[in-house]
């Protein structure tokens, strides 16, 4: 995390491990309200305003090595310095991967392509590298065996983005449904603005106090300038924080008079709000997205891979299925589970009913049907279980075929 901060409301936990020496996360202003259908569930709002500011920014740091198959022509720095102004760096200053200006090259493709001269012909090596990610640090060395290789430190900066994950320590996770203008969200008297919107309907089924006791021990923590100890089953009651809140001129419940940014009118009601410590976990939207048009097919079924990883397809399963069903979506059904995925053009016997081969007999009926089931036909037949097709009652016209 680029700018991590220290939690107004600490627990005895927290201190005995050290966890302050070390922040995770960012204290937030949070809204307690509905805003405009986009936190259904337990999806949270953000402030386009704040992210630029720099909340919950982070870094990412991975590791990338290629291995050289041919070590014969490698020489020195000369073939890793040949690769490394193939990714846009400079020959000056190869060890610290930084280029004149002092800025990481950034890697914008995710295959590049180095030439190498030999005396018997040119050849071409290409080096698959993730894209969008900046170079911040390369080595090149070889291991016992004599292979050589290079090894990559690369870092993205990633803001967050519509579909990222964040919680509060209470375990109350949600993705970011929206990323809203500041000037569309709603506001206090005082001019204080939400950085999140979180829905007030993930209280009573979850049964997060502890998230509430934070809210309102931060806020005093953040009016009075020191910190709270939020430790269960110890430390102050609640009545003391609506003293408090009183005394320095705010609604004793925590609750505050906030103005539409939309309309600049008064809410009707009152929101309760306040400062709570939120994370930002691993799980963002940037390395699960996946989608495909054609692609790589199973051998034995001929229906697509999965995985993202392999270029798979999307599961339609049997959920997906009885949803078009229930909407009468028959020629969808067809189209999702036959044309898209393993459409087989199969030769029956128009009197037994069995598979047959392809010749020019007037017997021999075409049926589009998936691969997968041409394939459990044979795969009975393996087990002494004969699969017919009942084809004598439908008006086929041999002379089509």
């Amino acid at each position: 995390m680029t700018y991590p901060q220290k939690s107004l409301v600490k627990t005895k936990t927290l201190n005995l491990l050290g966890i302050d020496k070390l922040p995770t996360g960012t204290n937030t202003y949070v809204c307690v309200m509905s805003f405009s259908g986009y936190d259904l569930e337990d999806s949270i709002v953000l402030n386009k305003e704040s992210i630029l500011r720099g909340f919950s920014r982070t870094t990412l740091i991975r590791k990338h090595k290629i291995i050289f198959r041919d070590t014969e022509s490698i020489k020195n720095k000369e073939y890793m310095e040949e690769i490394y102004k193939c990714w846009g760096g400079e020959k000056s200053n190869i060890t610290c991967g930084e280029n004149k200006k002092g800025q990481s090259p950034c890697i914008k493709e995710n295959f590049y392509t180095t030439s190498k001269t030999t005396k018997e012909n040119d050849k071409k090596i290409q080096y698959k590298v993730k894209s969008n990610w900046m170079i911040n640090h390369i080595l090149y060395t070889n291991d016992v065996n004599g292979s050589h290789f290079i090894k990559l430190i690369l870092r993205q900066t990633r803001r967050p983005e519509i579909g990222d994950k964040f919680s509060s320590r209470h375990g109350q996770k949600g993705v970011c449904g929206l990323i809203c203008p500041q000037e569309n969200l709603p506001f206090s008297v005082g001019g204080m603005i939400p950085d999140l919107i979180m829905n007030p309907h993930g209280f009573p089924s979850r049964m997060t106090i502890g998230k509430l006791i934070e809210l309102i021990g931060g806020k005093n923590s953040l009016l009075r300038g020191n910190f709270f100890n939020g430790t269960a089953f110890c430390g102050k009651n609640i009545s003391e924080f609506n003293s408090i809140l009183r005394n320095i001129g705010f609604s004793s419940d925590g609750k505050e008079f906030l103005i539409c940014g939309l309309t600049g009118e008064p809410l009707k009601q009152e929101v309760f709000c306040g400062p709570v410590h939120y994370q930002r976990l691993k799980h963002m939207v940037k390395d699960k997205i996946h989608a495909r048009s054609r692609g790589n097919r199973s051998c034995l079924t001929r229906q697509p891979i999965e995985g993202r990883s392999k270029g798979g397809g999307l599961r339609f399963g049997e959920m997906e299925r009885d949803c078009v069903v229930g909407f009468g979506c028959s020629e969808l059904l067809t189209e999702r589970l036959m044309l898209s995925s393993d459409v087989f053009l199969a030769n029956f016997d128009y009197y037994t009913g069995l598979m047959a081969l392809e010749d020019s007999s007037k017997q021999n009926v075409k049926i589009k049907l998936p691969y997968a089931c041409k394939l459990l036909f044979q795969e009975l037949q393996s087990m002494n279980i004969t699969p017919k097709l009942n084809l004598k009652n439908k008006n086929f016209f041999f002379d089509e075929f």
